[in-house]
């Protein structure tokens, strides 16, 4: 699960990073990742004549949550096939990946050749679709 977090407070009533993350972690969930940081600067302070430039205060991000990774026997074996290609595709997480097709593996639906040819393909060269 991706969302946007706040590290500061920017709306009356906006729930803070840590009342998020006490949320999720409630409901089984755990940070993963931050896919995207935004900071900002604390005012006056304003680099090389650009507010836009920022410094280090952390103002939002957007966090993904996974189900807890070390209860991968609450995962049915489709949801750790989406885990795999989540993992890979759209937050480059190959260890989470690995983690999870090791446990596809073990439970005998894939072959152990599977998180070969997995490594195999984290090795090629990927294709920047941006380009």
């Amino acid at each position: 699960m991706q969302l946007e977090v706040s590290f500061v407070g920017l709306y009356e009533g906006q729930p803070s990073f840590g009342d998020i993350d006490q949320w999720m972690r409630a409901h089984g969930y755990l940070p993963h990742t931050f896919v995207d940081v935004k900071r900002w600067s604390i005012s006056p302070v304003v680099r090389n004549n650009n507010f836009r430039i920022p410094f280090n205060q952390l103002l939002e991000a957007d966090a993904v949550y996974i189900k807890d990774p070390l209860a991968l026997e609450r995962y049915s074996d489709v949801q750790l096939k989406r885990q795999v290609l989540f993992a890979d595709l759209f937050f480059d997480s190959p260890d989470l990946a690995v983690y999870c097709l090791r446990e596809l593996t073990a439970r005998g639906v894939l072959n152990q050749t599977a998180l070969q040819h997995y490594f195999a393909l984290l090795n090629e060269p990927r294709i920047n679709t941006a380009d």
